[in-house]
């Protein structure tokens, strides 16, 4: 026999209905929504007070017990929109040494002081996202 003569026809799958199309759908974008919210934290600030913005940032570091914000004013640089600000920090201790490096300080009871950032900030509406890094310069 020859090859093409023993040629077995494949099963053809049945398409997909549009309903179930839609129901995954909807369930990735929600997903997609929930994992965005956890990781960015979304701050709503009618007012676009830079404090909240920047306090948003810090309770985002895992590797923080405490903070205190100082001073933070709205900066745009190169079309982007930054949150410069001062401020204290209490490390969890194995965490102290990342954050004394650059320009933060040595303070009492393990706060590091002194320290300032530039944080960028995006705004959609009245919602403000910051990035969970920071830079110490621009």
């Amino acid at each position: 026999m020859d090859r093409l003569e023993v040629h077995k026809e494949k099963k053809q799958h049945k398409p997909m209905k549009k309903g179930v199309k839609i129901t995954i759908i909807s369930v990735v974008c929600i997903l997609a929504v929930a994992v965005f919210v956890v990781l960015a934290h979304p701050v709503y600030v009618s007012d676009g007070s830079p404090t909240k913005i920047a306090e948003s940032y810090l309770k985002k570091q895992f590797q923080l017990d405490d903070y205190k914000v100082e001073n933070a004013q709205i900066v745009l640089y190169d079309n982007t929109r930054y949150i410069r600000t001062s401020y204290s920090v209490k490390p969890k201790e194995k965490f102290i040494d990342e954050w004394c490096a650059g320009n933060g300080k040595p303070g009492n009871d393990g706060w590091v002081v002194n320290k300032s950032s530039f944080i960028a900030c995006y705004k959609i509406g009245n919602i403000y996202f910051t990035g969970l890094t920071a830079n110490t310069g621009l």
